[in-house]
């Protein structure tokens, strides 16, 4: 059997067991491009005795000297490269008299984290041990030793592994060489407290024609003297190297079995590459003539561990910044946390960047009601809250790879606000809604008191909230009253257990649907939802006399829904009013009413314009059924059709200068139908009526 190794690029290490009756194996070797990185190729074959089998597959019965084994040895898992669950401590010590280093190479090591290979030996520079633990995906690590070499494994879970290890005693020839300490600052400590960054390099002269470190290269660097709250951080710019030519970092956060030394494994061209440690970092590069024209340069950063400030109030005007390792990489482990207060008159604008490492690390924001991850790139946005947090934490680990932290910018925005003040106790019923709201940034305030009438709760109905809208709940007055959290259902209302409710809607764009909501003091108020388009909806309600039932259609659209169809059975005795409300002076049907009481005594209405009615019961069943009209005109082909046309009802000032417009049209096959228009109480003094009348061949007069 013929088994071959070659050095360069890759290592492989081949058995040819189908040219084990050969007497001459041929190697050919045909570069795949011209590139100055690979200058050539190296290896070596031997061709073995098949009864030879424990050179190449575990063999714990005996400690191995190299010098009897050609030079190399290798250990193999069973039936590599598939995985094996057999259950095996195992421990072969190598040595070497012929050659003064023994190099051991993880070709492949894939194993469960309690399953492990333990490498133990000298240094090769002969002044310190070490102890390499392997365990997870460690391929490609390499190890030097001088002279003797122990390897330990023990795989007891039963769980997959496998591995592929060759350990060679290498000698070089020519060391010591003129290469050894040959690096530029190499064998001095670095202060870090005169700088916040040191480079490092093994090329002699970066622009020398060699384009790479020397054979034999035998260099160390170290930076320590650390200012306070600080932390070092190893970046690694360039490091070619694939095999064998090991870069130990001592000094580096690891886990409890290996709290000293680092060995760096191969890493491509110009790849980024970071360690953190607390105090102090030493480095020790060894080369072999195997490779050259090879790389390995960087720098070691001295970064502040700070937190931001803790606690920021902003009022209007204000502008704030936080950061925490933006534009470079932050410490681990770190816990920030900055508060940040403003006032209910204003809202706050988050303008932020986020790059962290979100497998280990949390940003989070958090008000009274709302808590979420702040996730990577760009993040903006307002926030309606009294105060936030911003809070970071990063674990304590060694990671591959920058990241540069978080930073945000604050600042605020006065809201355009008006309050108005409602007593429930009087009015029962009323009808939040932002129709006032005419630009982002106007914003309305309810105050709804109910302290006179003996009442523990108040029930609020809300819709949903349409985007571009915030809406706030506060327990008690709005200036100290505490946040609750709305609870937005098309099913059960939100009952609130106060007697005084504050209601904060601000208005954020301009292009919004309308919203609306109902509060009421009454337990016994019962909503019915309409469809969205031109389809009855049926209502049955039983054991409701003295009850109240409002009749609603969700808005769609900046429009919003513009009335609604409704009729009755004939044994259904009720009053109607118009809106959401039991005002006398809102009561179109049924009972005394400030509206003139020949209509309203006798002509049910069956159009509405809006998007609520309520009916208060007076018999024990109300059936009936509904529509939600949600074009801008009224049509309808009966000969018995009454509408009610609600004016607007303003609840602030300045009442808003646009005209409301309804239109009625007529089918052109009911040439005998005509609109005939009876007002149920006057126009105000302050308001104007315009009736504009098209006869449908193009001539129009204005009544």
């Amino acid at each position: 059997m013929w088994q071959f190794q070659i050095c360069g690029d890759d290592w492989k290490v081949e058995q040819l067991t189908n040219y084990a009756n050969a007497s001459t194996l041929y190697v050919y070797f045909r570069p795949s491009t011209q590139d100055m990185f690979f200058p050539g190729y190296r290896g070596r074959v031997k061709r073995l005795k098949m009864n030879q089998s424990d050179q190449v597959f575990n063999d714990c019965s005996k400690d191995i000297s190299l010098d009897d084994w050609g030079g190399f040895h290798t250990i193999i898992s069973d039936g590599y490269p598939k995985s094996t669950t057999t259950k095996m401590n195992c421990t072969i010590t190598y040595t070497t008299q012929r050659s003064k280093y023994i190099r051991v190479w993880a070709y492949a090591f894939q194993s469960d984290d309690a399953d492990r290979f333990i490498w133990t030996g000298s240094e090769s520079d002969g002044q310190s041990n070490f102890v390499v633990y392997l365990s997870g995906d460690m391929s490609g690590t390499v190890g030097w030793a001088l002279g003797n070499l122990q390897v330990t494994w023990s795989f007891t879970t039963g769980k997959p592994y496998r591995f592929y290890q060759v350990v060679q005693a290498y000698n070089d020839s020519t060391l010591p060489s003129p290469a050894e300490n040959s690096c530029p600052n190499s064998g001095q400590l670095i202060d870090m407290t005169a700088t916040n960054s040191a480079t490092f390099s093994a090329i002699p002269n970066p622009f020398n024609s060699t384009y790479g470190y020397l054979a034999d290269t035998n260099c160390s660097w170290q930076f320590g003297n650390l200012p306070a709250n600080h932390q070092l951080v190893l970046t690694l710019s360039a490091y070619t190297e694939k095999c064998c030519d090991p870069l130990r970092v001592f000094g580096l956060k690891e886990t409890p079995e290996a709290t000293y030394t680092k060995i760096v494994g191969p890493h491509d061209l110009y790849a980024q590459t970071v360690y953190y440690a607390s105090k102090e970092i030493e480095l020790k590069l060894l080369s072999d003539s195997t490779e050259q024209f090879t790389m390995m340069s960087g720098y070691v950063e001295a970064i502040d561990c700070s937190c931001p400030q803790a606690l920021i109030q902003l009022n209007a005007g204000d502008k704030a910044n936080i950061r925490f390792g933006r534009g470079r990489t932050y410490c681990r482990p770190a816990f920030c946390n900055t508060t940040i207060i403003s006032n209910r008159n204003q809202l706050v604008y988050l303008d932020g960047q986020v790059d962290t490492d979100i497998l280990n690390d949390r940003l989070t924001y958090m008000d009274t009601i709302n808590n979420k991850y702040l996730f990577n790139g760009y993040n903006s946005d307002y926030t309606d809250a009294d105060s936030f947090s911003i809070t970071f934490e990063a674990e304590d680990l060694n990671l591959t790879q920058p990241f540069n932290g978080y930073s945000y910018n604050f600042s605020t925005t006065k809201l355009n606000m008006q309050m108005i003040y409602k007593e429930l106790c009087i009015e029962e019923m009323i009808d939040l809604h932002a129709d006032m709201l005419l630009k982002p940034f106007d914003a309305v305030v309810y105050s709804l008191n109910a302290t006179n009438c003996n009442t523990v709760a108040i029930r609020a109905f809300l819709f949903g909230l349409p985007s571009g809208y915030y809406l706030n709940l506060y327990d008690g007055d709005f200036d100290t009253g505490r946040p609750i959290t709305p609870s937005y259902s098309t099913n059960d209302p939100m009952t609130i257990a106060t007697n005084l409710l504050a209601v904060r809607i601000v208005r954020l764009d301009r292009n919004v649907d309308r919203f609306h909501s109902i509060f009421t003091i009454n337990p016994d108020t019962a909503i019915v939802f309409g469809p969205k388009f031109s389809f009855s909806t049926p209502f049955n309600m039983t054991n409701r006399v003295n009850k109240t039932t409002l009749l609603y259609c969700d808005p769609i659209g900046p429009d919003g829904t513009y009335g609604i169809g409704v009729s009755t059975s004939e044994d259904s005795i009720f009053e109607l009013y118009r809106g959401a409300s039991l005002r006398d002076q809102d009561r179109i049907y049924g009972g005394v009413s400030k509206c003139n009481q020949s209509v309203t005594s006798t002509i049910v209405p069956t159009f509405i314009f809006g998007r609520f009615i309520t009916f208060q019961s007076v018999s024990s069943i109300l059936t009936g059924e509904f529509y939600c009209q949600q074009r801008e005109y009224w049509q309808d082909g009966s000969d018995m059709t009454s509408g009610v046309l609600m004016a607007p009802t303003y609840l602030s000032n300045p009442i808003p200068s646009t005209p409301n417009n309804y239109t009625f049209i007529l089918p052109s096959q009911q040439t005998l139908q005509k609109i005939a228009v009876t007002f149920l109480n006057n126009i105000p003094s302050n308001s104007s009526l315009i009736v504009l009348v098209d006869d449908g061949n193009g001539t129009k007069s204005t009544k």
